[in-house]
């Protein structure tokens, strides 16, 4: 199973993955191939989860400001998904600007009319 992952840290040490290796096939029976995609999965958000707080732990011993830091790490992740999100969910974009810019209009119309 653990040839296939693409995660170097695995790769990186033979002693566990032929742990992995062994667990693995004790426990599903030398069926692997259901699940390989999902052990991979999990491996690279174990990773992911790892170097974010990786540097986290440096930037807050460097000094930072932990509302700083959330602050950076919530516009980096603006822009990381803002494209994702225009490309995938334009048809639910354009219906909920479509109803925001009607009830705006609604309620400039009404302000109007009462303070004129």
């Amino acid at each position: 199973m653990s040839h296939h992952c693409l995660v170097t840290e695995l790769q990186r040490c033979p002693v566990l993955q032929k742990r992995v290796d062994k667990v693995m096939d004790e426990s599903l029976g030398g069926n692997l191939e259901p699940a390989e995609s999902i052990i991979e999965h999990i491996i690279e958000i174990q990773v992911t989860i790892l170097t974010v707080h990786i540097v986290t732990t440096l930037c807050l011993k460097k000094g930072m400001d932990r509302f700083v830091l959330a602050m950076y790490r919530h516009i980096a992740a603006t822009f990381a998904i803002a494209p994702f999100a225009l490309i995938l969910e334009r048809s639910v974009l354009d219906q909920n600007l479509y109803y925001i810019c009607g009830l705006e209009g609604h309620f400039c119309n009404i302000y109007q009319q009462t303070h004129f």
